[in-house]
């Protein structure tokens, strides 16, 4: 018997941080099935960060790929970000580190809270879901 997954894989998950906002920039969180999940920052729309925001994937410092692992309705990631010099947007002003998500799963939201070993900060985020075409 397979169990379904409370996090979706046919879209992505955005949010605007209650402690940083910045107008305009959205994170988005976008997970696969095999315990991947990937984060960035953008202004495009879901439909259009979807297209690029892919495994493999690196342009900035604030892309980043990491593990995740859900008990019931309760999430954890981490991202280690290590900037590629030869990326396009690297950016020598941004150190490497680490940033941890913990909460839990709410239907088609994630109530987390993130500690961020690059800022020395916390702060806490909902992620809604957002469905998006051709994406499974």
């Amino acid at each position: 018997m397979t169990t379904k997954s409370p996090v979706r894989f046919d879209g992505l998950y955005s949010a605007v941080s209650m402690a940083h906002r910045v107008d305009g920039v959205t994170a988005y969180l976008r997970f696969y099935p095999d315990g991947v999940v990937l984060r960035t920052t953008s202004t495009a729309p879901a439909d259009d960060v979807a297209k690029w925001l892919v495994k493999g994937f690196r342009a900035g410092p604030w892309n980043a790929d990491g593990a995740y692992s859900i008990t019931d309705k309760r999430i954890e990631f981490t991202f280690h970000l290590k900037q590629d010099k030869s990326a396009p947007l690297y950016n020598d002003k941004v150190p490497d580190g680490e940033i941890n998500y913990r909460g839990r799963i709410e239907d088609d939201r994630l109530i987390l809270t993130c500690r961020d070993g690059i800022l020395k900060s916390r702060s806490d985020w909902i992620f809604s879901f957002n469905a998006v075409r051709g994406m499974k």
